[in-house]
Order: C-alpha cells, then structure tokens, then sequence
C-alpha cells in the first residue's frame, strides 16, 4: 500500500510536469516551458525504481562520508526511543542499537578516516603541523603573501588570514604578490622600514620544488633580480638583512616539500634568503581547505573557532578520495601514503 502511494505521487508529479507543456507560453517564456518538458520526459524515461534506487544510494554515501554528523543524529533518536520504550535504565542500550544499524556505514568511515592520515592534509591540520611556526612575540614583524590569482578559487586567501588575524597588529604586513621580482622589491621595502622580517606566511599553489606568484613559478633554477644586477638562478641568489636572525618561513602550498625536488627548493630559498639562519615549513601532500574553512573564506565570514574547524576537518576524510589521483603523481615515492606529510628545514647562519 505504501508502494502505491508513493507511484501515484511520482504519477501525478510527471503529470504535472507534462500538463504545464501543454500550456500556451510566449516567446520569454519558451525557455521555461522547453525546460520543464525536458525535465518530465527525462524523469519519465528513467523509471521511479530507478529513481528510488539511485537517490537511496546517494544517501548510503553521504551517510557514510559524513558519519559523525549522522552517527550522532542516530544515536539521538535511539537513545529517545529506547527511553520511550524500557525507560532511562535501558538507555545503556542505545549506542548497541545504533552501532548495529550503522555498522556498514561506520566501518566505510573508519576506512575514509585512515585512508585520508596518510593522503591530504586540510589547512586547520596544517597549522596545527607547523604549530612551531606561530609561536612568536608581539613586536616581531610578521608578512602575509598571497600568491593566488585573483580568478582563483583560493584566490584572496592570505588576504582573508590577515584581516582576521593581524588588522591589529601595527607589526603585520600584507603583500599581494603579483610576480617573483615584486615580491622581493616588497620585502626589502618592509624590512628597510620596519626592521628585519621574523615570520613569511606564503599562501600559493605548489608543486614539489615549485611555488607559483600569480602567473609566475619559482623553482630552484628560476631567476631573481638582485637589486640592479642580471637575474641569477635562486641557488645563487644571496640578500643580506631581509630576515631577522631565526626567522621562520611557511608555504601554504601543495607538495612543495615532496621528494628530492621539494628539499632543494627549500635548502635554495632558505640559503638566498635567510642570510641569518632560520626555518622553512612545507608540506609534502595537498592542502586543502575543509568546507568550513571554504565557506568562511568564499563568504568573507569570520574565523570559525577550533571546535568548529575540528568537526570541519573531520567530515572532510573524503578529501582522501579527492587527493588520490595527485598523491600517487606528486608524492615522494609514488605511493598514495605519506607518512610524515610535512617537511621542515633548518637553514645555518651564513658563515
């Protein structure tokens, strides 16, 4: 009997759609009417089984993918249910019964969730990786550089990092980095008048050994203007008094620190830059924003709080499957897991 309703509904819902075609429309509204037509011949082709099958399907994965956000809605409601029926005594019963029901759903999950340690890393894991990166006193100079285009997705991502968390701070920078040769004119400008820099975030897209300034790329054999002299490869650049002594440096870019090519970019920048010695933090996998993260940056929202960004990283194990195909190009070895995901690089002071 519940079948048949539910056909009848379906019925009618196509006749519907066909009724509205029949309807004489003027010639604004041809677009709309051929849309409609389309639509019920299309649903009308499938089949309602069809239909049912595909939509419950869908449903399986979007449990699956985000369980701790259905897992808790279902042991909610068992735990109601089990109170209803055998009172605040059976209560105990609820997390067995939910388990039982959701034992397909959780194990998908889990396999997600170990899949994706030694995948991608979201931006929130990322920062807590390079936690030694914030640590910093308040009259230290600090620079944000955004290197994303302005049509990029992620463009406006360093901007949007320094407007929540350093507007206020009279120490804080920021550069929009337009090409490698103004990136460096900036610097020098800002340590020339503020002082030497203690902390660069770099926010840009990366390859192992390559970082990208808008529509340039920098690699290790990628060529600097030293003030008024000819461009000279990165290995053999070498600024003096741009960084302060210990200075830390992060790029917020994916693979850069993968294999030997993401090493000697590093050891490269560090040594032309960090004429007093310092730290460089890169990651070897994917970065990439959890959707929270995402609708914060895209919808010019405030910072979420930690809590937050934690239940953001944690229905985003999906990002395992969304990085795979990069990972077994850009890892080190050629294998989808990456077990220390984030290299970091100790540059000695200049003799």
């Amino acid at each position: 009997m519940v079948c048949t309703k539910r056909m009848r509904f379906a019925h009618l819902f196509l006749f519907l759609f066909l009724f509205l075609s029949l309807i004489p429309a003027k010639k604004s509204e041809a677009t709309c009417k051929d849309v409609l037509v389309s639509a019920a011949k299309t649903t009308a082709s499938v089949g309602y089984w069809t239909l049912t099958k595909a939509f419950r399907g869908m449903g399986h994965v979007l449990k699956t993918a985000f369980y701790p956000v259905a897992g808790t809605v279902n042991l909610s409601r068992a735990g109601y249910q089990t109170v209803k029926d055998k009172g605040v005594l059976g209560l105990w019963r609820a997390p067995i019964a939910t388990l039982r029901q959701d034992l397909f759903h959780l194990t998908g999950y889990l396999l997600l969730f170990v899949a994706s340690q030694g995948s991608g890393l979201t931006y929130h894991e990322y920062e807590r990786a390079t936690e030694e990166f914030e640590q910093s006193s308040a009259s230290d100079t600090v620079v944000i550089v955004d290197g994303f285009s302005s049509e990029d997705p992620y463009g406006g991502a360093g901007e949007y990092v320094y407007r929540l968390r350093y507007t206020d701070n009279p120490n804080a920078h920021f550069i929009k980095a337009e090409s490698v040769e103004q990136l460096v004119r900036d610097l020098q400008r800002i340590s020339q008048s503020h002082g030497p820099i203690h902390k660069l975030d770099f926010y840009g897209h990366g390859l192992p050994g390559q970082i990208q300034l808008n529509q340039d790329w920098l690699d290790v054999n990628g060529e600097i203007p030293k003030n008024s002299e000819p461009p000279v490869p990165l290995e053999q650049v070498r600024f003096e008094g741009l960084f302060a002594q210990g200075a830390k440096i992060r790029f917020n870019s994916c693979f850069l620190g993968s294999g030997p090519q993401g090493e000697k970019f590093l050891n490269a920048f560090g040594n032309a830059f960090l004429d007093k010695g310092g730290t460089l933090f890169s990651a070897k996998v994917q970065i990439l924003p959890n959707a929270i993260d995402f609708l914060s940056l895209k919808g010019s929202l405030g910072e979420p709080s930690t809590a937050v960004r934690l239940v953001g990283d944690h229905i985003s194990v999906v990002r395992s499957a969304m990085t795979a195909p990069t990972l077994l190009m850009f890892s080190e070895d050629g294998t989808y897991f990456v077990i220390e995901r984030v290299r970091k690089v100790e540059v000695p002071a200049r003799e």
